[in-house]
Parts: C-alpha cells; sequence; structure tokens
C-alpha cells in the first residue's frame, strides 16, 4: 500500500526549525495527533510508502520570513516529506499552496501502476493542501478519507474573533470551504460518534480514533524526588480561553489556599493574560505560558493531579475529544475533568469527575482527590497510563485505519 498524506503536519525537526523564526508558537494539537499516526502506520509491514504534502505551519501574523522555497526531506526510505512553495503573505501563502500541491501530487501519481494501491488522507481543517489531495482523488480515480479532528462552525465559537471585515470574510469562506471539502471523501475517521452524524450524511465508512498516545520514557517515581513535597501541584495545560472553564478553575484556587494547594497553567489565551496585565491572578495560580512539549509531559508527570473543567453544557464538547485527556493519562498522573459527551465510556474507570462545576465544586472535587492515599493515586495513574498504551497507541490506531483504506 502507498498513502500520500495532505496535512500541516512536520517532521519534528523541520517543526523546531519552524518554531525558531517565528514570532511566537502558536498551539498546533495537529502535530501530535498526525505525527503519532504517521508512526504508526510506518510500523505496518503492508505500507511500503507513505509521502506526506505537507502546508508549512506558519502565516503572516506569526512568521517575518516572505519566502518559502519547495523542500523535500527524506525521512527514511519509505516516508518523505514535501513542503510545497509559497510566498507568505494572508491568503496569497493558500492559493500558491493550493496550486503548488497540486502540481506536486500530480508528479508523484504519474505513474498509473502505482495508483492502484495508492490511498489519499486529508486533514480539511488545512484546506490548501486538503483541497488538493480531494481533487487529484476524484482526477485520477484514487480513494480518499478525511481525518477530521474539529468541526468548522464550532471551531468559531472558541477562536479569537475576527478584528475586521477583511478578516470576517476570509474565515466565512474559509468554513464553507472545509465543509465542503469534507463532503467530498470515501470514507472518515472521526474523533467521536457525534461527528458522524453531522459530517457523514452520505453514510459513509468510517471509524473513530479520539487521540493516540506513545510511551513515554520518563518514570514518575524518578520524579516526584525533584519536587519540594511541601505543596500539592494541580497542572491545566492547554488553551486559557474562558469558554474552556479557566474563570472556574482559577476561581477556585481562593478555596484551596488554606489547603496549601497551588494551580500551575500552560499554554496561552486571551483571558489569563488579562488577568496577568491587571494583577488579578490569585497568589496560588502560577502562569508558565507556553513551553515546549516535552517540558509539558514532564510537569505533567511531576504533579499531584492534572485538570480539564471544560464545561460540559457546551454544545461543542459532543464533537471533540479533548488531546490532552490522553495526554494527562499517559504520564502516570491522576485526572480530574468534567464528564464531556465526547470522552468514550471505556475511558471513564481511569478519570475522576467533577460534578458540580462551579468554582467551590471544581475545589471540593481537587481536594476530596488529593485527600486520598498516595497508594491509591499512584495505582489509579498507573492503572489509566497502562490503559492508553495498551488500547490507544498508535501502532494499535494506526492498524484501525489501515482495516478501513483496505475496506474502501
Amino acid at each position: 500500500m502507498r498513502i500520500i498524506l495532505y496535512s500541516n503536519t512536520c517532521s519534528d525537526k523541520m517543526y523546531n526549525e519552524l518554531n525558531k523564526i517565528k514570532k511566537r508558537d502558536l498551539l498546533n494539537p495537529s502535530q501530535k495527533y498526525f505525527g503519532l499516526l504517521v508512526k504508526g502506520l510506518l510500523q505496518n509491514k503492508n505500507i511500503n510508502e507513505l509521502i506526506q504534502v505537507t502546508s508549512m505551519p506558519v502565516a503572516q501574523v506569526n512568521c517575518e520570513k516572505k519566502l518559502f522555497k519547495k523542500i523535500k526531506e527524506k525521512i527514511t526510505d519509505k516516508h518523505t516529506i514535501l513542503y510545497p512553495g509559497f510566498v507568505n503573505f494572508t491568503a496569497i501563502k493558500n492559493i500558491l499552496v493550493m496550486i503548488n500541491s497540486f502540481i506536486l501530487s500530480f508528479k508523484i501519481l504519474k505513474d498509473k501502476n502505482k495508483r492502484k494501491d495508492t490511498y489519499i488522507i486529508c486533514d480539511p481543517l488545512v484546506y490548501d493542501v486538503a483541497l488538493s489531495g480531494l481533487l487529484i482523488s476524484r482526477l485520477l480515480k484514487i480513494r480518499a478519507i478525511g481525518i477530521l479532528t474539529d468541526i468548522p462552525k464550532y471551531m468559531a465559537t472558541i477562536e479569537k474573533k475576527e478584528s475586521t471585515n477583511f478578516f470576517k470574510i476570509k474565515n466565512c469562506i474559509k468554513r464553507k470551504l472545509i465543509d465542503l471539502i469534507i463532503s467530498g471523501f470515501d470514507g472518515y475517521v472521526f474523533l467521536t460518534e457525534y461527528m458522524n452524524s453531522i459530517c457523514n450524511i452520505k453514510n459513509k465508512p468510517y471509524i473513530i480514533i479520539e487521540g493516540l498516545v506513545e510511551a513515554h520514557n520518563i518514570e514518575k517515581n524518578d520524579l516526584l524526588s525533584k519536587r519540594e513535597k511541601t505543596k500539592k501541584v494541580v497542572v491545566y495545560a492547554g488553551g486559557l480561553h474562558k469558554k474552556f472553564g479557566i474563570e472556574s478553575l482559577i476561581k477556585s484556587a481562593i478555596y484551596l489556599a488554606e489547603k496549601n494547594i497551588e494551580i500551575h497553567l500552560y499554554g496561552e489565551g486571551e483571558y489569563v493574560e488579562k488577568l496577568m496585565q491587571r494583577g488579578e491572578l490569585p497568589k496560588n495560580v502560577k502562569y508558565y505560558g507556553l513551553v515546549s512539549l516535552e517540558t509539558i509531559i514532564q510537569k505533567e508527570t511531576e504533579a499531584d493531579l492534572l485538570i480539564n473543567p471544560r464545561p460540559s453544557n457546551e454544545e461543542y464538547t459532543k464533537y471533540s475529544f479533548p488531546s490532552k485527556t490522553i495526554e494527562y493519562m499517559s504520564t502516570g498522573t491522576p485526572v480530574l475533568t468534567t464528564k464531556l459527551a465526547g470522552i468514550p465510556k471505556d475511558y471513564y474507570p481511569f478519570l475522576n469527575f467533577i460534578d458540580i462545576e462551579t468554582p467551590e465544586g471544581i475545589a471540593n472535587a481537587i481536594i476530596s482527590i488529593l485527600s486520598k492515599p498516595e497508594t491509591y493515586l499512584e495505582k489509579q495513574g498507573n492503572d489509566a497510563k497502562k490503559f492508553v498504551i495498551d488500547k490507544k497507541n498508535n501502532i494499535v490506531q494506526g492498524s484501525k485505519l489501515y482495516d478501513l483504506l483496505r475496506k474502501l
């Protein structure tokens, strides 16, 4: 089998190089999701070649470099990444990536014999390369699937508000184009069952891959002694937006101060930044901003508890699986979360849930969990880690995707 993947997923080397030239590193959760999926697919002996056509994850707002030439990265004998060239100006970049990725695709597929066992996979949210991939699949009669990690109309509810009419129009066109691309595939990979009901109107074959994990080399017991034990630390890592429940989490800190419990925040978002500017962040809430994934994993592993306070009554939670849930569980640290509709029931035995989603309710849940014996918490964390590493690792999930392709 030969697979061509259209996304904005880079090699680790390229991703780090791009971060060096960006004004700031914008969060890109799909880098980890698709990166792990690629590694899982490459472990399959029936896959002879995997080519990625990647739209570089840079934009005019976060990178001053203007000219990006076409690049070919030969990762292994059966794994190649192609980066179409472009000029880094708003909208112009997307048009050039669209055209250049289309040309690259024709070169890849010029040999008719190789088309017989070729499959195309697209991330529809990266619409410039995804559109090229979908058009090529239709023109050359190659089967194609879309991997959907979010839904455009719900993405709009958590993105920053557009400041000008130009960006409002641009984003409106972008969302409509993504919806059009989504409708054109032969099969789908979704994060939740709910996504299938609104995205797969033609009842095409689909599977659920809510997340993936790779075993970490960090052992929790080796790290516990490195942090002072005079206080308990609760860690949140992700988008620091009011809509994600961050306001309630921060307000819960006043009920935790006397218990010597701190909340540590990692990520970025307008809500915390405003509190910092006004000096309104409680003393037992520490904000560390954006850090590397390696640092995040280490801090999550060192923590006493990991939390996700995202409100469960929001409609969009049906159509998303927070990537932090599976990341949290893989560290061996106990996890506290709201009971989100998008979390599959097989995760429930390994999670702690917030029953009352108010600041006081969140604080009471934190205090209740951290008052349990260390042996209980350690066992719960290790059980959760074993579950995701055994059942949700990238090789298992990659095999599910391979089986879907074979059925098309």
